[in-house]
């Protein structure tokens, strides 16, 4: 665990390098203030030490990068891109054995903001793993220099979703048993993914390529609309929006009240009662929602008394509850 101030802490990146070389080991870097505008490493160079960079999350860094090195030494991944551009990347998990394997994708929260990025679920996938599923762990856009927000987040996940089909080329998938799982702000992702997009949505977003059986959302930001209203988490729904946050109607096409689903698709979500970012009525009125229309099988979950965060930690007993449904679900 390489431990750093900010990005002007003074750092001979030749010497670095030399230091980091002989040792067989994976190495995370944790800047505690930075915010990652500025690099001291190229992360194209080959051979480059360094598996993973973390920023602005100040002490928090050093619990993320100690997890993440010990789900690395566990649970080995393989990184690929599904499109042209740097968030357009995933950490690929396969269990042990001949497969076919049904297969998770998993999706990061944070308010759709940078600063947090698929780590945060990098244990849940590899307890995936551990439980007999391949396990999908992608990056998006988000708000800010990478370009994210509507509609380009949205297209991400689409797009990674089905690089599911190129993955099982060489992997053994079975492609009829997919679930899409997200965390915070990435469970509005995953119950946009697992939809079906239509209203005039279809002719900006890629075209689905492989069907969801399962959509988990935990403590999610499950509804656009609601939550832009609210103005939670620092307005990070309207600033998610961007243009999107002034068309009323356009905001209520990305919401709960307008998506549909493949009749097949059921749909989890699980929420801490004492959850202290994403309130749990958002989950609560999107169960109800979906329970009055009656398209869908739907299931909530509720623990008392638990927290936001408590969903990330595989060894949590919330994660596990999750974990257990999905298992007789998918």
């Amino acid at each position: 665990l390489l431990l750093l101030r900010d990005a002007t802490s003074t750092l001979d990146e030749e010497a670095l390098e030399k230091q980091l070389t002989p040792i067989d080991l994976p190495v995370v870097e944790v800047f505690i203030h930075d915010l990652g505008t500025h690099r001291f490493i190229d992360r194209t160079e080959p051979g480059c030490k360094i598996l993973r960079t973390m920023y602005g999350r100040l002490q928090r860094g050093v619990r993320w990068g100690m997890h993440f090195l010990k789900h690395c030494r566990d649970y080995p991944y393989a990184t690929f891109s599904y499109g042209a551009l740097p968030s357009h990347i995933g950490d690929f998990f396969l269990p042990e054995g001949e497969g076919p394997f049904p297969v998770v994708m998993v999706i990061h929260g944070g308010f759709w903001r940078d600063g947090y990025y698929r780590d945060s679920m990098h244990g849940v996938a590899a307890d995936l793993t551990k439980k007999g599923f391949a396990a999908w762990n992608v990056e998006y856009r988000r708000v800010g220099p990478s370009g994210g927000g509507y509609p380009e987040s949205h297209q991400d996940v689409i797009r990674a979703l089905n690089y599911l089909s190129v993955l099982s080329n060489t992997h053994p998938l079975d492609l009829n048993r997919i679930a899409v799982i997200g965390h915070s702000a990435g469970g509005y992702l995953s119950v946009w993914a697992g939809s079906i997009p239509f209203g005039g949505l279809e002719q900006i977003m890629p075209k689905p390529e492989v069907p969801v059986q399962l959509v988990v959302s935990l403590a999610g930001v499950t509804d656009l609309d609601e939550a832009h209203k609210s103005g939670g988490g620092d307005q990070a729904a309207t600033h998610f929006l961007k243009s999107a946050a002034t068309d009323e109607a356009l905001r209520k096409k990305l919401s709960m009240g307008y998506l549909h689903y493949a009749s097949e698709t059921k749909l989890l979500l699980a929420h801490g009662t004492a959850d202290e970012y994403v309130p749990v009525e958002l989950s609560e009125y999107t169960r109800d929602l979906l329970l009055a229309r009656g398209e869908n099988e739907v299931e909530l979950l509720l623990f008392p008394d638990s927290g936001h965060n408590e969903f990330t930690d595989p060894g949590s007993e919330e994660w596990q509850k999750v974990a257990e449904r999905i298992e007789k679900l998918l």
